[in-house]
């Protein structure tokens, strides 16, 4: 069982806003649950809510930059249409 997907289980997944831009809800090692928003070029905004730091794993960091792409796939295809 992994702890994460039972205490924030929208975690890691790419939605679509109705203004399409893409959002994801990231966790640290801390547990700490962060909403992002994909920005284009490959770059995101991180919510921190106020807090001082982030503690993020490379498994972390890895989550996050599958994100990035899949959102950057998604925002081609958006302006493909």
């Amino acid at each position: 069982m992994n702890i994460v997907n039972v205490l924030v289980p929208n975690a890691y997944k790419l939605k679509k806003r109705k203004d399409g831009t893409f959002i994801s809800v990231i966790v640290d090692e801390e547990i700490d649950p962060f909403n992002v928003e994909f920005i284009g070029g490959d770059c995101i905004q991180i919510d921190t809510n106020e807090m001082a730091y982030i503690t993020l794993s490379i498994d972390n960091l890895y989550q996050i930059i599958d994100l990035i792409e899949a959102a950057e796939y998604k925002y081609s295809k958006q302006r493909k249409k």
